[in-house]
């Protein structure tokens, strides 16, 4: 695999070598015109001629051609190559969820927005015919924000077609999340039998274990056929009986007693565990309550550690992760890395997918774990990258507008993002692919609509030449609709991807700060339930996330009475730089909050006196709060 490094392969130049399995290779490859790096996966020379290899290599392309969603890998491009047949697919920088779960349990807010997404995911891809029938976590891939994407369509199949040559009559999956219809190598396989696979999942998520982990493959498949399921509170006594009631009612051995889908099987869980909350019990797994890290948190510091960054950038939450960038190492895989996934699989193993008769499934099994296909967990290993190819260095071209306060924009750098309707969005976006501020407006048309965005915002990333510019333009846009979360998270992406000696670095710190902070003042944006939601992320965040961040989150702790708190996250701040005056200005509003208006009155006259230092904005608050305290 590694001759292949820095060759040309159409429009692609191979990078380095991700992983290999018994019909094809992957590699990391860069798309030269698209600007962006993509895995590329291979059938290996020896199959090039085989109809049977060929076959279910361009069906799985097929397959995921037609599963337009942002929670499935998707397909790029599919071309044959002096005889080889390629199929391009989105190239994600992460971990697999086998890989987070190393680290030990996932608290309970990750389980549901994981399982929300995959299920989602596996409902879309049910309802157009397709099952997947390899459920398992090395199958679903977490990028560095956590947002995850079901992989692997290999052993898929479309459900109306039956089974064909490739599979007919055989045992297809892995036995540790095999349904027992699939362990028996029916005929008869429904979307229920990718149901089991997602219960098994969810299994191993809430109790640490999956249901048959004991003895040989063979073994655990006759348990998922034969054997009754270990009831969850056998494992954990402390586990909600009704959360125990989902995860047996999904791991059920007749299909039809199973939930008829994924959301479903999900709206069961979220009400187990809203009525255990309300009840007084545990909803999950003790040792999950021990469980502090958020899953992005999680995948983003290991990453950090593994790759040989200048520096970290925390990736916002369902926005995706960044565009490939010369010279930066983002997306790329160190010797530190590769050896991190290689003892992350040695201390937790999966078999790999089989396809098997069950007549000699007790001779070969074991041979065939060995030899398994290659799944898209691969894409997430691999060994020293060679040198970066040589990026344009101004793909697009950002225009000068104003902001989404009013104000206006000295250094012209901010994306125009025009108001538009998804289709208008993705109309223009057809006509002008490269334009970021396209992507952008239609991330917040399905942000309107109450669709997921990420999809569009990473593809806007991928376009952009300035990516803090780009988390700017979008934070004054979600300000402007008085979203408080995402504001807060695209302007903590800017602010960390643009360098302390960036000329627009001063202009996002004042202007994203005084939108930040109008929002935090605002007790119809930071009510309760807002204020809630904030700290969790907030808490979730690495400590190296931007000073004016913890600033603002000072400024909400003050209006939801959090003082004490407001008070040490203030200390911590004291030598911020560029800060200075925002700082003084938030704690003398603590002050005043917490009755010390003398203290409050020497601080803003103090700010006062040293007039015209600081963003514009600070003035007249001082003005406001002065006249405030002197009405008292």
């Amino acid at each position: 695999m590694a001759s292949w490094a820095g060759r040309i392969i159409g429009a692609y130049e191979i990078i380095e070598p991700l992983g290999q399995g018994g019909m094809a290779s992957v590699f990391k490859a860069y798309h030269m015109r698209m600007n962006r790096y993509v895995a590329l996966k291979m059938i290996h020379l020896e199959h090039a001629s085989d109809p049977i290899y060929t076959a279910r290599f361009e069906r799985e392309a097929q397959i995921i051609a037609a599963l337009d969603h942002p929670n499935i890998v998707p397909v790029h491009d599919f071309f044959e190559y002096e005889g080889n047949m390629c199929m391009v697919m989105k190239y994600i920088d992460g971990m697999t969820l086998r890989d987070v779960l190393v680290d030990g349990p996932l608290r309970i807010e990750d389980i549901l927005k994981v399982m929300d997404s995959i299920s989602s995911a596996m409902d879309f891809a049910h309802e157009r015919g397709v099952l997947h029938r390899d459920i398992k976590p090395s199958n679903i891939l977490l990028d560095m924000a956590g947002t995850p994407y079901i992989s692997d369509f290999g052993l898929a199949k479309f459900s109306e077609m039956g089974e064909t040559t490739i599979s007919q009559n055989v045992m297809i999956g892995t036995p540790y999340y095999m349904s027992p219809e699939q362990a028996a190598g029916s005929s008869t396989i429904t979307n229920r039998s990718d149901l089991y696979s997602l219960g098994v999942v969810l299994y191993e998520l809430i109790l640490g274990r999956v249901p048959f982990k004991e003895g040989t493959p063979y073994a655990i498949v006759h348990s998922h056929i034969y054997h009754p399921v270990p009831l969850p509170s056998s494992i954990d006594p402390t586990i909600s009986p009704l959360v125990e009631g989902v995860l047996l009612t999904a791991l059920a051995k007749t299909p039809e007693d199973r939930y008829p889908s994924a959301l479903a099987m999900m709206d069961a869980l979220r009400y187990a565990v809203e009525q255990g909350l309300a009840n007084g019990q545990s909803v999950v797994s003790s040792s999950m309550l021990r469980s502090q890290d958020s899953i992005s948190r999680r995948v983003a510091q290991s990453l950090m550690m593994q790759d040989s960054r200048v520096a970290p950038i925390p990736r916002m939450s369902a926005m995706g992760e960044s565009k490939p960038s010369a010279g930066s190492g983002i997306g790329s895989n160190s010797p530190a890395r590769t050896t991190d996934q290689a003892a992350r699989t040695a201390a937790a193993p999966e078999a790999p997918s089989i396809a098997v008769s069950p007549v000699l499934l007790g001779v070969i099994i074991a041979v065939l774990i060995l030899l398994g296909g290659l799944t898209m967990g691969t894409l997430l290993n691999g060994s020293e990258s060679p040198a970066a190819p040589t990026v344009p260095a101004n793909p697009v071209q950002p225009t000068a507008v104003q902001n989404a306060a009013g104000n206006g924009d000295p250094s012209g750098a901010l994306l125009d993002i025009p108001p538009l309707t998804i289709e208008q969005a993705q109309a223009q976006i057809a006509e002008r692919p490269d334009d970021p501020a396209l992507y952008l407006a239609l991330g917040l048309a399905q942000d309107a609509a109450g669709q997921d965005p990420s999809a569009a915002f990473q593809a806007g990333l991928d376009a952009a030449q300035d990516e803090g510019l780009y988390w700017a333009s979008l934070g004054f846009q979600f300000a402007q609709r008085e979203r408080l979360i995402p504001t807060v998270e695209s302007f903590n992406l800017a602010l960390m991807a643009l360098p302390e000696n960036d000329p627009n670095r001063p202009f996002v710190l004042g202007e994203g700060g005084r939108a930040l902070y109008d929002l935090a003042i605002n007790p119809e944006v930071l009510n309760p339930a807002a204020y809630a939601a904030l700290e969790a992320w907030y808490r979730a965040l690495p400590s190296e996330s931007n000073p004016m961040i913890a600033l603002i989150m000072a400024r909400a702790r003050i209006a939801a009475g959090e003082l004490d708190s407001a008070r040490e996250l203030l200390s911590t701040l004291a030598n911020a730089p560029r800060l200075g005056i925002q700082v003084r200005l938030v704690t003398a509003e603590l002050e005043g909050a917490a009755g010390n208006t003398d203290q409050a009155r020497q601080l803003l006259v103090s700010l006062q006196a040293s007039g015209g230092q600081g963003p514009p904005w600070i003035a007249p608050r001082i003005d406001a709060l002065l006249s405030e305290l002197q009405g008292e």
